[in-house]
This record gives C-alpha cells, structure tokens and sequence, in this order.
C-alpha cells in the first residue's frame, strides 16, 4: 500500500462516520470501523454486508430507490435521513450522502457516508411538538396575539382578529403592522417595536390600535421577543380596555357629576374653586361665587312629589348651563342648592349682570307633566379679588344666601363684612359639639350585613349617632363635617372604635357574632394621625376581641389625601389581622389605582346606586361595573341601602356578595339588636 493510500485510509477509518463503499449492485466493497460506536456491531463487515436489511422497514423503499437513483448518476446526491437498527434493537437516525465513484479507477464504486444524527433529530422533534403545542396554544388562547417579523405580521389567533375586527385571523396575516397603528401612538409603538426586536421586552402599556374598519380600540399591550420559524420575531399580547375604560369613565363621571343633573358635584366644585383661585394670582381678574337655592321647592317636592322636584331640578340646571360662560361653572351643591363660579370679572357690575342673566333664564315655567311649574331663586354672593387666607367662600355664600331669603324670596345678596358675624353665628354648632363630648352624648348604632344567598349575618357596621337634646338623633351628615372642622374626628373615631368592640365582646359572650365581624368608619385624619395603629390594637386587646373580626372602612376621597402614609398605615394594621373596607365606593375620588394600591378586603357600593337600578339601565351597568371591577381585585362586595326583595333578588343575579339595608335590618343600639 503506498503512503497516499494508508494516509487516507487512516483518515476513513478514523472518521466518526460510518463510511460504506457498494457495488453498483449494492455488494459491499468496504466499510469502516465506525459501524461499532454508531450502530454496536463488533465485525463491520458482517454488520454491513446488507446494509439495507439494517433500514427501517418504513424507509428502506425510499433509501433503496435513492441509492438506485444515485448509482445512475454522476452528480452529488441530496442527503437524506432514514432510521437504521442498532445491535441494542434500539433504532438510530442517520443522515446520508453519497457519491458515484464507480468510474473511479482506485474506488470503483458507490461511496456513501453515514452520520449519527440521533440527538438532532430528537431535538428537533421535540421542538417541533413544542411549537405545535405553542401554537395551539396561541390559536385557542383569549388574549389577542400577533407575530410580526420585519414589520409584517405573520401570526394572529382568533382573539386578535375579533379584537382588530377582522373576519378570519388570515386577514391579518402579510400586512404590514403600520396598518394598525395609529399616527398619534406611531412613535411610540415604533420604539417599543424596535426594543422588542433587539432582545428586550416591551411591558405593559395602554396604547390605541386602528380596526380593520378604521375605528380605534383602546388596549392594554406588552411585546416579547421570540423566535419564530427559525428567526428573530416579536410577539404582541393585547387585552381590549374598552369595557374597562368605559366603566371606569362612568364612574369618574358618578364621582364628579351629580347623577341627576348631570352637574358637577361638590368634588369637581373643590377643584374648580382651587383653579379660579390659582388663576386670579396669575391674571389678577377677580371671580365670583353664587350660593343658589330654589325658591319654595320643598312646597314643590312635597306637593306634586320627588319625581317632579327632579323634573325642576334637571331644567333648572340646563337653564343655568345654557347661559353660562364657557369658563363658568354651574354645579348642584346638593338638594335645590346650586353653585355658580364666575371668573374673570373686570368690577362688581360683571357680577350683576351675569348673577341677572341666570335668574332671566328662569323666568319661563317649568312644564311638569300637565302642570306649569315658576321656579324662583335666591343667591348669595362672594366676589374674591384678594387671597383668601383662612376664609371659607362657600360659607360666606351660604351666609350671603341666608340673609337674603330673610328679607325675601327671589333675591340676592353680596356678602360683606356685616355678615361675617351672622357666619359666627352659624359657629354655635361647633360649641353644642363640645358640650356633646363632655356629656357622652354620642352613640353608636348597628346595621347588619348579611349574605345575599343565604341571608346569615356575617358582620354589623358601627353607625355614629348624636342624641342631640333638643334635636334628638342626628345623623353623622348633620354634625361629622363641622367634628372634623373643630379637630375633635380623632376623639370621636376612638369613641366608635371603643363602642363597636366592646358591643361586639358584649354579643360574642352571649354566644351571639361568634365568627362576625363589626366595622367601624375611619376619617382620612384619623387614620394618618399618629399612633393610631396603636390605640386601634389597645382597644382590641382591652375587650380580647381578636383584629381579624375588626373591620375599618375608608372612603376613598380620604384615601386620596396622602396614599403614601395610607398604604404604609394599612399594611401594619393588615399585618395584626385587621380587614379594610372602601366605603361609597363610585361616589368619592373614584381612581381604580386605590383598589391596586390598597387591595381591600371589601368594596362597599353606595346606595346612590342601588337606589333606581331596577328601572335605570345606566345605574344597572355602574353596579355590575363596580361589583365585577371590585371581584376583579379580589375584594368582596357589599352593597348599601338595600330596601327591597326585587334590589337583593337582582345584587345575587350580579354576583354581589353580601348586602345591608333596611330589608335585612335596621339600625340598633346593640349588635343583638341588629342580628
């Protein structure tokens, strides 16, 4: 043998490979000695002597008419795999190539090299079950997605097609993403895009996407690079936010609007007093405000019932808004009360004239169903052309309104420094407070809340209660306000936090509320006060009632006044075992990010709500909406004020969990009474 032929000999034998030199009648002319490692058999050439008999039966027609193929050919054959049996009876996939060297005078034959490819294939065996199953998984999946390489989708599933409002997913399919990507959102998803693609993920975004028919679909987007047939792709998961952010509107709107009316309510009225504030600094332009009451409603409401005073009440408020400025604003304080902010007046004749425009638009008759109905109003007037300091405008008003319904109906009075005494008057109310502590003359009442399905009392709520000697029992709306004004919320929170518990120790040892629980009301400065998480647990600790059947409910215009300290404060409490609970929720600063921040145990919906859901559809779909936005943050519901077997009947049917009301139990001054 010379050094040329050993030295590729050697080469053979010391491939991994298994190499096979056949006849062209298929006689096996050589074989190496890798037939041992890759199929187990100790002789190759006894091993190799059929090499076909070693083909799986399902391949072996196709590898013999391959190899026939081939011996006809001169040209490189394509390499094909095929299984072949180990000596294990186990079987192995091989890739094979060949070459025609028959006419090759030192080979003289068909040679065909055999690699192990075992591990590869099973891997991509694997892959590939894996992307079917991902695949299936996309196509069945609710969220919309969509893949999209080089800016061209090439993926959707069935959700993303309903969410774009596409027929059929292959719609989608070979468009361009610029189709559906609005030119005031292109920027930013172009950026988000291109992130995607270059590694990173793209998180959770509310964007607007453009539908098939043009129209825009508010989404909750994130994107996430994959790889996709073999390349660098970008993957697309959206949610449509459109019923989210329709009922997250009509709540915004039920907490700065009033829902009769369509005004804007005390809320929305706080802001607008702080901005005409803010601008007088900047402008110098004095504004005014007008406190309105209707002249002799309560006649009207009694007489010809609540429906018409409603009537009355909505046309006044068009009125009004019809001839106001565009930067005036016109917002129903409550009952017949109504506030006008006028700003940018020059002097006091701008007053006169506009405060003249409203009561003209009053002048015609209201028509409440056959009867003509004259509407008068009386109003008080502030004019505001230096700060403010420590004055309360909207008391000045009401005081300015006082005195002119005292010298007559139909008029209005711009408030002077004569009557800030009589607003000193109206002070008396924060002294018969003070006498009201030192004579504990402060009670607490309870109303049980029960479950809507079975009707067994799961809890009571702690309402405060001043027995007034003159006045009798007044409710927290009469005298809370002027408790927080005087600084004394801090005393009487502790008070019905010491009523409720003990009332509760009381009920519990008559084997009553054994696995109930009491909630009491907690003021914005209560709960941010210092060391209140202490007294909250000294007062448990002093009845040994445990945290967990204590229950402390926010509302959530207080949560809003510093969310910072309110978390913190609440987590401690959370950690002892104390429950919280949102109180009117829709009614106050209505922002879904508090239910996020706070996660609290319970949503308490405001009878505001309840009130008319069985024949007002709006009102019907802000409960659904409230309860299903508070079960989506994992809260139990509670709804307020239910009167009626129809209200509680309908709060099942919406999934409301539990109720209190007049139906269920009135107010008593023990949790067994309430029971």
């Amino acid at each position: 043998m010379s050094r040329p032929d050993a030295f590729f000999r050697e080469v053979v034998e010391s491939s991994r490979d298994i190499v096979v030199v056949m006849a062209h009648d298929g006689r096996l002319r050589y074989v190496n000695g890798a037939v041992r490692s890759v199929l187990g058999y100790d002789d190759p050439w006894r091993a190799a002597r059929d090499v076909f008999a070693l083909v799986h039966e399902a391949d072996r027609a196709r590898v013999m008419e391959d190899f026939a193929a081939s011996v006809d050919s001169t040209s490189p054959g394509v390499p094909i795999t095929f299984r072949m049996r180990h000596r294990d009876g186990t079987w192995r996939h091989v890739e094979a190539s060949g070459v025609n060297l028959l006419d090759h005078e030192a080979v003289g034959g068909f040679m065909v090299s055999l690699r192990d490819v075992t591990d590869r294939v099973e891997a991509e065996t694997r892959h590939e079950r894996a992307a079917a199953r991902y695949r299936q998984a996309l196509d069945t999946s609710p969220q919309a997605t969509a893949i999209h390489q080089d800016g061209v989708i090439v993926y959707a599933n069935a959700a993303a097609a309903r969410l774009l409002g596409a027929d059929d997913p292959e719609d989608l399919v070979d468009r361009p993403v610029g189709d559906f990507v609005p030119e005031h959102v292109a920027a930013m998803i172009g950026a988000r895009m291109a992130m995607v693609l270059e590694g990173e993920e793209a998180g959770l975004v509310e964007e607007q996407l453009r539908r098939v028919d043009g129209s825009l679909v508010d989404v909750e987007a994130a994107g996430v690079p994959i790889e996709w047939l073999g390349r660098p792709a970008a993957q697309v998961v959206a949610r449509d936010l459109t019923e989210r952010n329709r009922a997250r509107a009509e709540l915004e709107m039920q907490a700065t609007h009033d829902p009769l009316t369509g005004r804007p309510n005390r809320v929305l009225l706080a802001r607008r007093l702080r901005l005409a504030e803010s601008r007088r600094r900047q402008t110098g332009k004095r504004y005014a405000v007008v406190f309105t009451d209707l002249d002799k409603f309560k006649v009207l409401n009694d007489g010809l019932g609540h429906s018409a005073g409603d009537v009355v009440l909505r046309s006044v408020a068009d009125r009004l808004a019809s001839v106001a400025r565009t930067h005036d604003t016109v917002a129903r304080f409550g009952g017949d009360e109504f506030v006008l902010v006028l700003e940018d007046l020059e002097d006091d004749a701008d007053v006169v004239e506009i405060v003249q425009r409203f009561a003209d638009a009053l002048r015609e008759p209201v028509a409440v169903g056959a009867n003509l109905v004259r509407v008068g109003m009386s109003g008080g007037i502030v004019v505001v052309d230096e700060d403010l300091g420590d004055r309360d405008v909207l008391s000045e008003a009401d005081a300015a309104l006082y005195r002119a319904k005292q010298v007559g109906r139909g008029r209005f009075e711009i408030f002077d420094r004569d009557l800030r005494h009589e607003v000193l008057v109206r002070y008396r109310r924060e002294a018969e407070l003070h006498e009201a502590f030192e004579r504990n003359e402060f009670v607490a009442h309870f109303q049980v809340e029960v479950d809507v399905h079975t009707g067994a009392p799961v809890g009571a709520e702690a309402l405060c209660r001043w027995a007034h000697p003159e006045e009798g029992l007044l409710l927290p709306w009469e005298f809370l306000h002027v408790v927080e004004e005087i600084g004394a919320i801090h005393e009487l929170g502790d008070l019905m936090r010491e009523r409720a518990v003990a009332a509760l120790a009381r009920a519990r040892a008559r084997g009553l509320f054994t696995d109930c629980w009491v909630s009491v009301n907690v003021a914005a400065a209560e709960l941010l006060a210092s060391g209140f998480v202490g007294r909250v647990m000294d007062t448990l600790q002093h009845h040994d009632v445990p945290p967990e059947a204590l229950c402390l409910e926010l509302t959530e215009s207080s949560l809003a006044s510093d969310p910072d300290s309110a978390v913190r404060i609440v987590g401690e409490l959370r950690d002892h075992g104390v429950a919280f609970a949102v109180d009117d929720f829709g009614t106050g600063y209505a922002s879904l990010s508090y239910l996020d921040r706070f996660s609290p145990e319970f949503v308490k919906i405001d009878r505001v709500f309840i009130d008319g859901m069985l024949t007002d559809a709006r009102r019907l779909a802000l409960v659904r909406s409230a309860i299903d936005i508070a079960h989506t943050f994992g809260a139990v519901t509670v709804a307020e004020g239910v009167e009626s077997d129809a209200q509680r009947q309908r709060l099942r049917e919406l999934g409301c969990d539990l109720i209190q009301g007049h139906l269920v139990g009135r107010p008593g001054p023990e949790i067994v009474d309430a029971s």
